[in-house]
């Protein structure tokens, strides 16, 4: 935070401070100094010296001195006044951290407003662009004030009529992005208006009810800093609510309903994505209903905008990844952490670069995670989980029994003669037919192998040289995997 002259002059109102300006008195202090010839002087510090020294006359009172103006104070004791300032700017610059705080955390407007009951001691109120009372001063109630205001107070407006008058006497001073004085008509009193733009469009003003009396320099740049805390909270509102537009879209490309693409790249775009970028999906899902943070996880995730896209879809997190900011074992790296103290796991889709295809993708990520081990903190790709899901499919919508009949007689024989031929033939298939490193798996003589898979040759006429024969084997193993 910065501060002018005036705004200190304020704080040392009890040594009778008395401003000379001798040139611009900008609001660009940032801390305090003692004077001296030999170092050259700052904007951004507000220096401290006896007057005797800087104006090499005979006084000993002490000044303030910043840029070309200076203020003199009724106190000698310039260790007194330095500490005083300095106490000052550190308190506000712990008031003005902790106000940051509030706003960047979604706290309410009229919470902004009532941080500044102190310093603007006179009924302050924030409007948007069709003049909808937005937040007020919660400490001017029913008769403090005006008639308008107690109508706004019961109503949440100031009805029609004003409104109209006050849009037809001032829509020329809508395009002012500084602050300006309004005449006392169609309300009492006057008021001091600042403008809210956000990216050049008008979203409303703060106005600052004056009762009869006179805004003072240090009040007018305290109603900056108040309105610059207002802009900021707009500002953050304005990009929440195209967040939660764009997660609307998001959800309904989840969904395969109808919805704009092109749009919604748009967006992405202008959170860092390029377009024809490289993306996978993710699907999030929690351990537990009870560690369920879905709301808080993907506002986290949505933090690293130009990386993740996030949004809560169905219990579920729905992430979209720009693949082309980061490889996939830096997506792990980085969500990781965040997922397995959430208690979080998920599955993740093949790449693409068309949001067209999004609904098809979120069944490769899907699948990945309900078919995964769960574990938190781990992320499962789809490659690992497509066949077991296509066998369930197969499972499930289908009568058909797609088991090699080997595999059924040589379970039956197993059974029936407490043999592990199945297994055998198994391990055989999944290192490539290789004699040696079965052998050496099943602690076997490789003679012995030999004749056994020579005996299962013969008796159940496979042709293990056969491509599709070796592939519906393997089939029929993983199948009886997912019925157990």
């Amino acid at each position: 935070m910065k501060f002018s002259l005036w705004m200190i002059r304020q704080a040392l109102a009890d040594y009778e401070p008395v401003v000379y300006i001798r040139g611009i008195e900008a609001r660009n202090i940032e801390n305090i100094r003692m004077y001296s010839e030999q170092e050259e002087r700052r904007n951004r510090f507000l220096y401290i010296e006896k007057s005797s020294h800087i104006f090499h006359d005979d006084s000993e009172k002490v000044v303030c001195l910043h840029g070309k103006n200076y203020m003199i104070l009724e106190e000698t004791d310039m260790n007194l006044i330095f500490n005083r300032i300095l106490t000052f700017l550190e308190e506000k610059q712990a008031w003005s951290t902790r106000l940051s705080a509030m706003v960047s955390g979604n706290c309410m407007l009229k919470d902004v407003l009532t941080e500044f009951s102190d310093v603007l001691p006179m009924p302050i109120m924030v409007l948007d662009a069709s003049q909808v009372v937005l937040a007020h001063s919660g400490n001017y109630g029913i008769g403090s004030v005006d008639e308008p205001w107690d109508k706004m107070l019961a109503t949440g407006t100031f009805g029609v009529d004003i409104i109209e008058e006050y849009n037809r006497l001032y829509r020329h001073l809508i395009p002012s992005k500084t602050p300006y004085l309004v005449p006392a008509n169609p309300f009492p009193f006057q008021s001091y208006n600042r403008n809210i733009y956000i990216e050049n469009e008008f979203m409303g003003f703060v106005t600052l009810i004056l009762q009869g009396k006179t805004l003072d320099n240090a009040e007018k740049d305290w109603f900056d800093v108040a309105c610059q805390y207002v802009i900021n909270w707009f500002f953050l509102y304005a990009r929440q609510n195209e967040i939660l537009m764009m997660q609307t879209a998001f959800r309904d490309m989840l969904n395969g309903r109808t919805a704009d693409p092109e749009r919604f790249q748009g967006a992405l775009n202008t959170l860092g994505w390029q377009t024809g970028a490289s993306m996978r999906l993710l699907l999030l899902d929690c351990i537990s209903d009870h560690l369920n943070m879905n709301q808080h996880v993907a506002k986290i995730l949505n933090r690293r905008a130009n990386l993740f896209f996030a949004a809560e879809y169905e219990n579920c997190i729905a992430v979209l990844v720009n693949e082309s900011a980061a490889s996939l074992d830096t997506v792990r790296s980085i969500a990781q952490p965040l997922l397995k103290n959430s208690g979080y796991y998920g599955g993740i889709s093949n790449s693409f670069s068309s949001l067209s295809e999004l609904s098809g993708f979120l069944i490769q990520a899907r699948t990945a995670m309900e078919y995964s081990p769960s574990e938190p903190g781990m992320l499962y790709p789809c490659e690992d989980y497509i066949l077991p899901f296509l066998l369930l499919t197969v499972r499930n919508n289908t009568r058909l029994e797609i088991r090699h009949p080997a595999v059924l007689a040589l379970r039956d024989y197993d059974r029936a003669h407490g043999s592990d031929y199945a297994r055998l033939l198994y391990t055989y298939l999944t290192h490539l037919c290789s004699q040696s490193g079965t052998a050496e798996l099943l602690h076997l003589h490789r003679s012995t192998l030999i004749r056994r898979i020579h005996w299962m040759e013969q008796k159940y006429s496979l042709d293990l040289d056969d491509y599709q024969t070796r592939l519906l084997l393997l089939l029929s193993f993983e199948y009886e995997k997912i019925l157990h």
